[in-house]
């Protein structure tokens, strides 16, 4: 064989293989990148985990979390991961339209969800498309759920998941124009006594935490979502309910809207339905605070969720 010839197909093997790599990072549902978090000079140094929207070349942070776009048009994001931990840990991207679940692009492919594993000191990039937005206003979050699959039942793990085991990317997109999606408030109880800040689930109107709940012998359990208000001014929210990740509707709503005074605290009470729990699953409700306005990093507009209870058969 010349060299000539052995040089085509060393060639033609390249390209071959380099298509092949494209193709599966183009239909694979899970991460394209994964590098060092010291690539990144932006993310903090530490034992800690960081998340946030990314330029496309990688080099910068995003913090603009408003954007403009027209009926016809697309949004790309990066979403980035950072992992500063010593050990691995798995990962969920969940997509929140307007207190909704809904399919968008990530990664190459329409989806609900993506779930992947983030190795200790590494940072990893989710890139998602919105696309076909109606016109108006929309509130979007993009859920981080850490540990996803982890149906541990010791009551000190139940605990430890207190504020932290969901966090949240949210932004707010106007297409064409500043229309906001009609949403009717639902009046719960009102109370003045042992007023918290945020939301609490439980099995009773008491403020006692609801760690595990043993369903032998039921289909459906009755339980109550607080939120309660500290400040001194008006808390408008919107709550959406999580059940093993799959978003939950209240009376056929995905979302209950919702206002509390200062220094009270609402109380709904609600119906799950369990006969389809086999061993544990995890169920868990998150305050979003200020639905429907415009997103201000400056104005307590973070994501809270309650503790993760689980659902034990």
């Amino acid at each position: 064989m010349n060299i000539r010839i052995r040089t085509s197909l060393v060639i033609l093997i390249f390209i071959l293989a380099l298509s092949s790599i494209i193709t599966s990072c183009s239909t694979n549902d899970k991460i394209v990148i994964g590098r060092d978090i010291e690539n990144y000079p932006y993310i903090p140094r530490g034992n800690g985990f960081s998340f946030g929207f990314v330029s496309d070349d990688l080099n910068r942070t995003v913090e603009e979390r408003i954007f403009n776009i027209k009926h016809n048009e697309d949004l790309e994001l990066n979403i980035m991961i950072a992992n500063g931990k010593e050990l691995a840990m798995d990962l969920m991207v969940l997509p929140i339209i307007d207190f909704a679940p809904r399919e968008v692009i990530i990664n190459n492919k329409k989806q609900d969800r993506i779930m992947f594993n983030l190795e200790a000191q590494k940072a990893s990039i989710v890139p998602v498309k919105l696309s076909n937005l109606e016109k108006g206003r929309h509130d979007i979050i993009f859920l981080i759920i850490k540990d996803p699959n982890n149906h541990d039942i010791n009551e000190e793990y139940r605990k430890s998941t207190e504020l932290n085991h969901v966090v949240g990317l949210r932004l707010s997109v106007i297409v064409d124009e500043e229309k906001i999606p009609e949403h009717q408030i639902v009046e719960g109880t009102t109370l003045e006594n042992k007023v918290l800040q945020g939301i609490f689930l439980s099995k009773k109107d008491e403020l006692t935490r609801w760690l595990i709940e043993d369903l032998e012998g039921t289909n459906n359990i009755q339980y109550k979502i607080q939120v309660g208000n500290t400040s001194e001014s008006e808390l408008p929210y919107a709550i959406i309910a999580l059940k093993d990740w799959v978003p939950i509707k209240f009376d056929g709503k995905y979302a209950i809207f919702g206002s509390v005074s200062p220094n009270k605290r609402n109380i709904y009470t609600e119906n799950l339905d369990v006969q389809n729990v086999t061993k544990v699953s995890n169920f868990t409700t998150i305050l979003i605070p200020k639905p429907f306005q415009l997103y201000n990093r400056l104005n307590s507009m973070d994501i809270e969720p309650s503790l993760r209870l689980a659902l034990v058969k």
